[in-house]
């Protein structure tokens, strides 16, 4: 379903803290607002695992007359283990009464974790007492 507005997320790519226990991405309506919209979403995990480093979230988006923006906040799994930084994707789909982004139908997110290498069990030692 095809009409005048576009959605898409307001950037390519999102930066989250293991600690901080949640990414908040923003979407965003461009065009003349008018009317009812909407898009669903939902993760797809790459060097991040669902279920272990992020909840695996989907649902619909949904825009009123003269809605512009809003967001959705995806859960971060903290663990003990050392990582490299990983990440997921979040995907716009189906659209109704508008069309998604061409580029920013998709965005990623990248995991900064908070451990050191190679074990937490040393952390003192590796960080010098910092």
């Amino acid at each position: 379903d095809s009409g005048g507005d576009v959605v898409q997320f307001a950037s390519p790519s999102y930066f989250v803290l293991e600690t901080e226990g949640s990414v908040t991405l923003h979407i965003m309506r461009r065009g003349l607002h008018e009317g009812y919209c909407s898009v669903k979403y939902h993760t797809v995990g790459a060097s991040a695992i669902p279920e272990k480093h992020f909840q695996s979230c989907s649902g619909l988006i949904e825009f009123d007359d003269d809605d512009t923006d809003t967001s959705i906040t995806i859960p971060i799994f903290e663990d003990e283990r050392w990582n490299p930084t990983l990440d997921f994707k979040v995907i716009l789909s189906e659209p109704r009464n508008c069309t998604v982004g061409l580029h920013l139908h998709t965005a990623r997110v990248k995991i900064i974790d908070d451990n050191v290498f190679p074990s937490d069990t040393y952390r003192g030692e590796v960080t010098g007492g910092m």
